[in-house]
């Protein structure tokens, strides 16, 4: 069993741990159970998909702890250079990892978004990739050419849907906007990371060595919008986000992204995007009568394919250099559970 930069850190072993040198990076699986521990520094970028389990991990901010958690069905991202505590309660949690190598090519992909901690952030697909992945850990195939061709793909495919994810998040943001001033920029990505807690204006201006009022007057004018409106935006599109990737319920999303209650949630969202969480999920996610195709759907289709030798794939390289899988599939028909004769 290959030993992870993190199993050395926590001083645990994982279930499974694997080193895929065509992509320099390492996958491990994990099972823990209400347990409090720390992580010093680590010198690689972190991904954690967390796939089961009824518990929740916390974060540890400052003296205290952070409201947002990782519960099942979110992603956690972890930069390099970045000490952490985290509390595992309530249950049982099982989650995987990938630890980029630094001379993986994808790395300066994923970290070159953005630098900041990201904890819970709800992303189905992503979350039915890695129990792909974990069955393909767990298969009989792993050493075949073929199993490592096909867990290979799972995991560059992954990554890039973290980094298309990640691009869609900061897009937006005035971080992007070279004009930004580097206290702003700070403000942003504090706000944009730290978006579910109770973030103050005297204490952002304090970070930023400034007083509120003349902190408050800048961040307007470089952003068009008060920190405390800045704020609200980034947590409604956060929501958003969720309410269209994941099954968490409307609770778990208010409970995660910052607001006090379910109603709380729902009367910022109403009062901000003009309808309620539910009827918003409902409308993207295509109406009750056409319920949208889940993404394990499509990797069990996917996955079938590969098994019949449907799909073959073809390396190529994109512009930045990273190398890609293309995936040539001859027909494909996802099951969802509904029979459309229209």
């Amino acid at each position: 069993m290959a030993e992870t930069p993190l199993a050395e850190a926590l001083g645990i072993a994982p279930l499974i741990a694997v080193h895929i040198p065509e992509m320099v990076l390492d996958i491990a699986l994990w099972r823990q159970r209400n347990r409090y521990y720390e992580i010093p520094p680590l010198a690689d970028p972190l991904i954690s998909v967390h796939v089961g389990g009824s518990g929740r991990v916390r974060y540890g901010d400052g003296d205290g702890w952070s409201r947002r958690s990782s519960t099942r069905g979110t992603v956690t991202f972890l930069p390099p250079r970045l000490a952490t505590r985290w509390q595992v309660e309530e249950g049982e949690v099982e989650h995987l990892s990938i630890t980029l190598g630094a001379d993986s090519n994808i790395r300066r992909v994923v970290t070159g978004v953005a630098g900041c901690i990201e904890v819970g952030l709800p992303d189905a697909l992503n979350v039915s990739l890695a129990q792909a992945m974990i069955e393909a850990l767990t298969g009989d195939d792993t050493a075949d050419e073929s199993g490592s061709l096909f867990l290979n793909s799972l995991c560059e495919t992954l990554l890039r849907n973290f980094v298309r994810r990640r691009r869609i998040r900061y897009r937006g943001s005035a971080v992007a906007d070279t004009s930004t001033d580097p206290i702003t920029a700070c403000t942003i990505r504090a706000i944009e990371s730290r978006f579910a807690e109770s973030l103050l204006v005297s204490e952002l201006s304090a970070e930023a060595g400034l007083s509120p009022t003349y902190f408050s007057e800048k961040f307007k004018r470089a952003t068009g919008q008060s920190p405390h409106q800045y704020l609200l935006r980034v947590r409604i599109e956060r929501v958003c986000e969720a309410l269209k990737a994941s099954d968490m319920t409307v609770a778990d999303i208010a409970n995660n992204f910052g607001f006090s209650s379910q109603s709380h949630l729902s009367t910022v969202f109403r009062k901000t995007t003009g309808t309620t969480p539910g009827r918003y999920r409902t409308h993207v996610r295509g109406g009750g009568a056409r319920a949208c195709v889940k993404p394990q759907d499509f990797v069990l289709a996917a996955t079938t394919l590969i098994a019949n030798r449907c799909i073959k794939l073809k390396s190529e390289a994109n512009d930045d250099g990273v190398p890609k899988a293309t995936f040539h599939v001859i027909s494909l028909s996802i099951n969802s559970g509904r029979n459309d004769r229209s």
